[in-house]
């Protein structure tokens, strides 16, 4: 079973479809039919992309499956519910403060998606994208963007110009150098993407997997110049949406980025190892639990779940090493830890139960014993 989130969902249920967006414009969006009308609703309190990996991992445990866009049932699907939406899809919409058919809470459909007959309304505290299609016949219901019939399609009056002289030769926007990647074009970017995306993938495949945690860390928390996604997805047509491209992506641009960009991986000497002579514990029932990683002792916190590693910086901002994050068996990360050569911390999501997960267990256990950390009472 596919572990991607971002995409078209087909749910336990005939004829109901959900949408789900990390990358773009976090949302979750539910698709249904009925009387006539199609209609996304934007599940509520869906705000950052922890929370739309954590309806998904919820649905999917439910029978979900992610569609895979070049897999039959994709299209099967997609012949039953026509286009998605632009704002549910991209989460492409305009500021407005007018109100109507296409407007919502100073939220505008973009135009693309008004001629296709979308109109934006609110409703228990989401927007609810819908369109009737009652009118339509079976084949204008397959092809909607061939449908003239929606009063809103702009009207088209003939004017005679005058021709305008030959424009000077322009460059094209993959082949235009980007000051983010030290100068290279987002089409030399793309062609890096794909060998080290393929390199990834073989290594999974033959049972020697990369570490590449950190990488998935890094492109959630956005460390990443947010023109060079743009770009990118504006070129492949098509999003970042699986941990292996998140990964390949972070690797990509560090090999790009030029010297000195936060891009840029540091690469951490080793630590020096120094012993550290016994010293009998007195242990009682209110000595705290820590960590020694080469004498260097790392509490242990609890942190909220519905927080991001960035809005933790009282926690983690000190420490030279990023956070490394964990993921329990549902596909939750709900553990992470950071060091440097003075102190430390570990710490766990507020939900999660120490000992309740062996995966996760098994996983903190490993990163420990590879970098020599004891956890001792």
């Amino acid at each position: 079973m596919s572990n991607k989130v971002n995409g078209l969902w087909a749910v336990n249920s005939s004829s109901v479809f959900m949408f789900f967006d990390s990358v773009n414009s976090p949302s979750v969006w539910r698709f249904e039919m009925k009387d006539g009308v199609e209609s996304w609703r934007m599940i509520p309190g869906v705000k950052n992309a922890q929370a739309v990996r954590g309806v998904a991992a919820a649905y999917r445990a439910d029978g979900g499956v992610w569609l895979d866009p070049n897999g039959s049932d994709y299209a099967q699907a997609v012949s039953e519910i026509g286009d998605v939406p632009l704002i549910v899809e991209r989460g492409d919409c305009m500021v407005s403060p007018d109100c109507g058919d296409y407007t919502a809470h100073g939220v505008s459909l973009s135009d693309a998606d008004r001629e296709h007959g979308w109109e934006l309304s609110y409703s228990d505290g989401g927007m609810v994208v819908s369109r009737d299609i009652s009118f339509l016949t079976p084949a204008e219901r397959d092809h909607p963007e061939m449908c003239e019939t929606y009063d809103d399609l702009p009207v088209v009056t003939p004017q005679t110009v005058e021709p305008e002289p030959e424009p000077a030769e322009t460059v094209s926007q993959p082949q235009q150098p980007m000051s983010e990647l030290g100068g290279h074009t987002i089409a030399e970017f793309a062609h890096e993407f794909d060998r080290i995306y393929g390199v990834l993938y073989d290594a999974d495949g033959n049972g020697h997997s990369i570490d590449y945690g950190s990488d998935i860390d890094a492109f959630d928390n956005q460390e990443y110049p947010r023109g060079v996604l743009e770009a990118f997805n504006a070129y492949r047509k098509d999003f970042v949406s699986s941990d292996r491209e998140s990964a390949a992506f972070i690797r990509a641009l560090r090999s790009f980025a030029p010297a000195g960009s936060a891009a840029v991986e540091v690469v951490e000497p080793e630590p020096v190892t120094v012993e550290i002579p016994e010293v009998p514990p007195i242990p009682s029932k209110d000595t705290p639990k820590v960590i020694a990683q080469h004498g260097v002792k790392a509490r242990v916190v609890t942190i909220p779940g519905g927080k991001s590693v960035k809005e933790l910086a009282d926690v983690f901002g000190g420490y030279v090493h990023k956070p490394r994050g964990f993921r329990d068996s549902k596909g939750r990360r709900v553990a992470y830890v950071a060091f440097d050569g003075k102190s430390g911390v570990v710490a766990y999501r507020d939900y999660y139960q120490r000992g309740s997960d062996q995966t996760l267990e098994e996983s903190v256990a490993a990163y420990l014993a590879q970098h020599e950390i004891v956890e001792v009472a």
